[in-house]
């Protein structure tokens, strides 16, 4: 009858050294599929960004055109327009808080 082969001590720290370098391999893949899926997402959300930015100068584009105003032009009148609407927003609540003292 043949001896059953008994692993030695040596042998057995080798197999678990071996299953624990698997399990760091099996883990890094899971990482690296992980990291790729999220590079793929990233890249998609990155394009719609991009073509959003040239819709939107290619919009500043036909607006300066139609206008026949500088950057600046629009840029001051913007500016103006806002703060016109504080200004009447102020007004507005100024009103109604005096409406309000009189009662």
């Amino acid at each position: 009858m043949a001896k059953e082969y008994q692993k030695t001590a040596k042998d057995l720290a080798f197999d678990r050294e071996r299953a624990k370098f698997r399990r760091q391999i099996r883990d890094l893949q899971e990482d690296l599929r992980k990291a790729r899926i999220q590079i793929e997402a990233d890249d998609a959300v990155i394009e719609h960004q991009n073509e959003i930015i040239k819709e939107l100068e290619e919009q500043n584009r036909k607006l300066r055109e139609l206008t026949g105003l500088s950057p600046e032009a629009i840029e001051t009148i913007l500016n103006d327009a806002k703060r016109t609407a504080e200004a009447s927003e102020n007004i507005k609540n100024l009103l109604a808080l005096s409406g309000a003292l009189h009662y």
